[in-house]
């Protein structure tokens, strides 16, 4: 799908449809250009999305961590000490080899299935 068909969808005018616009029309500095069907970002832009996702994925492993330290040291896994770790660590393998088939299946589903919401 390339940006054309993107602007169709979903009604976004086309720079030459603005009256005393152009195809290519000037952009002022740190503004989102378009380049191929992607947005060309300026620095500060790919930091902030960047410290975004940054506390995201420290949240994210922050969890884990106690949700690993609670199997191990609160719940004790399997019931005997010297084995919750390593049925902790194969329990969130698992989890982890789940995630990586389903993703790309429900990521497909998304792009290629048109829900309409009323």
């Amino acid at each position: 799908m390339d940006i054309t068909e993107v602007r169709e969808r979903v009604n976004i005018p086309d720079i030459s449809d603005i009256p005393g616009g152009t195809e290519k029309a000037d952009i002022q500095e740190g503004e989102i250009q378009e380049s191929k069907g992607f947005y060309k970002l300026n620095w500060v832009q790919r930091i902030g999305f960047g410290a975004g996702d940054l506390a995201q994925n420290f949240i994210f492993q922050t969890v884990g961590s106690y949700i690993l330290f609670f199997y191990t040291d609160v719940y004790i896994l399997t019931g005997d000490t010297s084995k919750a770790a390593s049925a902790a660590g194969t329990l969130m393998l698992i989890q982890s080899v789940i995630d990586v088939i389903w993703s790309p299946i429900v990521g497909t589903f998304v792009i290629y299935v048109n829900i309409k919401i009323k």
